[in-house]
Formats: C-alpha cells, structure tokens, sequence
C-alpha cells in the first residue's frame, strides 16, 4: 500500500529493510516538483495507515505506525554496485540526513519530519510548523526542522481547478463513461481522499501558538514560553513537540536553580 502511494507520487521505490523503506524524487528540467510530491507522498502515507487499521490487529492491542523524514539536496544517483550486484540507488549525507530524520520523530512525537531546504521547497503548497533547530554531525550549520500537517487550501483549489481545465475531449468523454458505469461514488472516494489532505484550522491554530512559544523559549522568556506550550496542550493533549518543550523547559529551570 506505501509503495502504491510512493509510485503514485511519480517516486522511485529504492529498497526495503528489515523495518524501513527508502524512496527518492529525481528534479529534472521537466520536473521541478520533487519536494512537493514527496510530502503529499508522506501525508497520504499517514492516512493511509490509519485506512489499515481495520485490518492491521496487532498482538496484545499494539497499534502500529510509521514515521516519515524527507530531506531535499544534492545526491548521488545512478546504477551502484559492481559486477556482482548492482541497482539503482541514491547515496551521500543529503540520503543519511533523511534517514536521521525519520529516527527524530520518535524524540519529538510526529510521524513526519522535513529539513529546511525540502521546507523551502514546499512553504508555498504544504502547510508546515517548524519544530526545532538541531545541530547534526558534519554539518556547518544547524538544521531547522518542520512538521508538514497538510496542503494549503489555496493550493489545493488551484490544483482542483487546473485538473478539471486541462481535461481534453478524449478524457472528458472517458470521464462521462465511468460516471456512466460506475455512478459518483469513485468520484466522491477520491475527493473524500483530496480534502482530507487540506490542513485544517486548528492545526493552523496550533502550530502559530506553538512557534511563537518557540520564539520565546530561544529568548529566554520560559514562563512566557511554558504557558504557550501549554497552551497547544489543552488545545491538543497528545502533541508530543509542546511536552518535549515542556521537559526542556523543566531542565532549564533546574538548571538555574543549581546555579543559584
């Protein structure tokens, strides 16, 4: 079912380990969308897996998940191996920086994160919180890292639109003949499927309380930074970024009690 949605996404299905996968988007002068369809990618996956609750029954009520990082640079791409084995594969510290990510999510309680140059790439279509800075090894400079949490309506209304406009008379005539066939009910699954991606208000709301409780936390203000924290929390009480705020705000406070 992942691999279906990486193909879908125009990916390229690299590998799969023993508890993980590996996908990667080429950019080519004629497709400049890479980043973008990778995080749509990324957010159909995590619907996905809840689509698969039904039948995914775990042992002793364990419920499963999956946990998604994306990053976007310079790599290198191409048949690799020797005589003896081969494929076709990406390597470099832009594919290390993806899988570092992905293990992140368990630390900040997400299911996706993205580097800031995939952010970069996507801010304008898909609606992201930024979650951290964080230093990674070998790296000059800190890495800011986001939370996609769903495609922009804008976006998705000039998408919606560009679709129906550029139907040509073949696929307008194809369309009447399943609507003919089939009735609306594969038209209405796969827009249930499209508005479900759109990021909703409150987590629009969330992630503007969140960052500005992260802007406070950088300055030094953390009572002002614990109350907004606190605040995402009564609002949503799972959020795993806000508690990890909170124990760091904690450790900071004992911190300077010790050194009082």
């Amino acid at each position: 079912r992942m691999n279906g949605l990486l193909v879908q996404n125009k990916g390229t299905p690299d590998k799969l380990m023993a508890d993980a996968g590996m996908c990667f988007w080429e950019h080519t002068s004629e497709k400049k969308d890479d980043a973008m369809r990778a995080a749509v990618a990324a957010l159909e996956m995590i619907h996905a897996v809840e689509d698969l609750r039904g039948v995914l029954v775990l042992p002793g009520g364990a419920k499963f998940e999956i946990e998604i990082g994306i990053n976007t640079g310079l790599m290198v791409v191409g048949t690799i191996g020797s005589d003896a084995g081969s494929s076709r594969t990406v390597i470099g510290d832009n594919v290390e920086l993806g899988s570092h990510l992905k293990s992140l999510n368990k630390y900040y309680g997400t299911k996706i994160i993205i580097s800031d140059s995939t952010f970069d790439a996507i801010q304008d279509t898909v609606f992201c919180r930024q979650l951290d800075s964080i230093q990674i090894e070998g790296k000059p400079r800190p890495v800011t890292i986001y939370e996609p949490l769903g495609m922009r309506h804008s976006d998705h209304e000039r998408r919606r639109m560009d679709r129906r406009g550029s139907l040509t008379p073949e696929k307008r005539t194809i369309t009447r003949l399943v609507l003919a066939r089939y009735g609306e009910r594969r038209r209405d699954e796969r827009r249930l499927i499209a508005e479900r991606l759109i990021v909703k208000p409150e987590q629009e709301g969330i992630a503007a309380i969140y960052e500005h409780a992260l802007a406070l936390f950088r300055k030094g203000d953390l009572e002002e930074a614990g109350m907004g924290f606190d605040h995402v929390l009564s609002l949503s009480p799972t959020d795993g970024p806000s508690r990890l705020m909170k124990s760091r705000l904690l450790q900071k406070r004992t911190e300077h009690a010790c050194a009082e």
